[in-house]
């Protein structure tokens, strides 16, 4: 982060004196806020000037000396996917961070619930999960609210309401805002907690179950292919052979084929989809 910090104002510095504009626009500018605290977001809109120019210098030497002036066009792309990689690394980051704190979301809400039940207010809660917490986006967005709060002395509902504004993640930012209201409404912030709290250990139960339902059927899919489907072949081929019927190979020929080749690739095939599928329940 520090690094990119320092880029951004070279970059800055450099080109506003040329009298370039940014290159931003206001859901960039959001991105930047959100996942790159630290940076001005209409600062960040200098960055890709600054990259295309390193890009450049470092790839059309090279690239007319090997190419000529083919190498010119395809330095060019070079140059201008750098650019577009720059402005669209703030929105890959905050898909990143999203899908982080969802990863991990339940957890956190529970542990929350768990303090709040304890007589915690919202803000000590806060403290504590930045003490205890690992995930790193999490931890982030607790600091920025425990600053938002403690430092610019605004109230539990306002900073509930800016670190909902600020989060990657929009099922985060849907808790905080229904925190948010339950406070504000003299509600019982407790039993919210833990109602999202059970709606997600609910979720993440019936993804883990569709997860392992199909992979149960994969299983299924593959045994009846190894163990059925050679012995389908060589009767088909020996009926075929009986029956006067020409099916281009013997049965022997067809059986090795089967068991040399279709059998192997079935396995890689159910192994690749299995562990996706192993992952997918890993996530959740």
């Amino acid at each position: 982060m520090a690094t990119l910090k320092t880029l951004v104002g070279i970059s800055k510095s450099i080109f506003r004196r040329l009298g370039l504009p940014p290159l931003s626009n206001t859901p960039l500018e959001l991105a930047v806020y959100r996942v790159l605290p630290g940076i001005k977001p209409s600062d960040y809109g200098y960055l890709p000037y600054l990259i295309m120019l390193i890009v450049a210098i470092l790839s059309l030497p090279l690239s007319l000396l090997l190419l000529g002036l083919l190498g010119l066009g395809v330095s060019m792309l070079i140059v201008m996917l750098s650019g577009a990689l720059a402005i669209v690394y703030p929105y890959m980051k905050a898909s990143s961070d999203a899908s982080t704190i969802d990863k991990y979301l339940a957890s956190s809400i529970g542990f929350l619930a768990i303090l709040s039940a304890t007589g915690k207010n919202v803000v000590t809660a806060l403290e504590i999960i930045y003490r205890v917490e690992r995930v790193e986006p999490i931890r982030r967005l607790v600091l920025r609210g425990l600053y938002y709060s403690k430092v610019l002395g605004r109230d539990i509902v306002s900073t509930l309401n800016y670190m909902a504004f600020i989060s990657p993640s929009r099922r985060l930012a849907r808790i905080l805002e229904g925190l948010s209201s339950s406070i504000r409404t003299l509600g019982d912030p407790t039993k919210f907690l833990v109602s999202e709290f059970e709606s997600l250990i609910e979720e993440k139960a019936s993804k883990v179950e569709k997860a392992l339902t199909s992979l149960i059927y994969i299983l299924e899919g593959f045994i009846i292919m190894v163990i059925i489907g050679p012995v389908i072949i060589v009767l088909v081929s020996v009926l075929g052979g009986m029956m006067g019927i020409p099916l281009g190979l013997p049965a022997e020929d067809m059986l090795v084929l089967t068991l040399v080749f279709l059998v192997p690739i079935s396995m890689l095939v159910t192994l690749i989809i299995s562990d996706s599928i192993a992952s997918e329940v890993e996530a959740v």
